[in-house]
């Protein structure tokens, strides 16, 4: 089965020891990982034509993309300035994702 990126990341918390200040905003990152989900579900319930359906998965794709990388490079370097701005970014990519 594969694991989403939120549920790897969880996964690194409990496996590593990882900065108070990180785990706050990749707590952060997480709600609003989350959220956003938990909004698609609901919003994908009713009627969403194909091309709005795959304009919010694309969307989702590149906000998750934003971050596995970084994040990857952080558990190796344990280095937060990408990690922070990069999870800034992609909750900023969901939150314009739910506004449309």
């Amino acid at each position: 089965m594969t694991k989403t990126l939120a549920q790897r990341i969880r996964e690194d918390l409990d496996d590593f020891d990882i900065d108070a200040d990180v785990r706050a905003l990749v707590a952060t990152w997480l709600a609003a990982d989350d959220a956003f989900n938990h909004w698609f579900l609901e919003t994908t319930k009713g009627s969403v034509d194909d091309d709005a359906l795959m304009g919010l998965l694309g969307g989702y794709g590149e906000s998750q993309d934003l971050v596995d990388p970084v994040w990857r490079a952080y558990v190796k370097s344990r280095e937060p300035g990408p990690l922070a701005a990069a999870l800034s970014a992609s909750a900023a990519k969901m939150a314009a994702l739910q506004r449309r």
